[in-house]
């Protein structure tokens, strides 16, 4: 396709697979070190990493596995995607951290 450069930059939601353009709406967790497309796949990734803060709500993302994120498709969305990482369709935008704790050498 003309006009089109590869790679592409995308943002990459860390529990769904699903990639967005970089200016697409999401937020980045200081909790888990990576980026979300929705509050839904925030809360659903900590149900998945043991985190007791959705104790009160496990329920209702449990029932959400079994229609709308349902593993199987989760899983071969993220195999599809890394392979179009390695064949170079896309580069996932990464954030990079200051380090405070760094010595000055002055």
């Amino acid at each position: 396709m003309p006009g089109i450069s590869y790679p592409i930059p995308v943002r990459y939601c860390e529990f769904s697979g699903e990639h967005h353009h970089r200016d697409t709406t999401g937020f980045y967790s200081l909790d888990y070190d990576c980026w979300f497309s929705n509050i839904t796949c925030y809360y659903q990734y900590a149900l998945s990493m043991g985190n007791p803060c959705v104790k009160n709500f496990q329920d209702v993302l449990m029932k959400q596995r079994e229609t709308i994120y349902k593993p199987s498709v989760i899983r071969s969305r993220k195999e599809r995607f890394r392979e179009q990482v390695r064949a170079g369709m896309y580069k996932v935008i990464k954030r990079t951290h200051a380090r405070e704790d760094i010595v000055s050498q002055d």
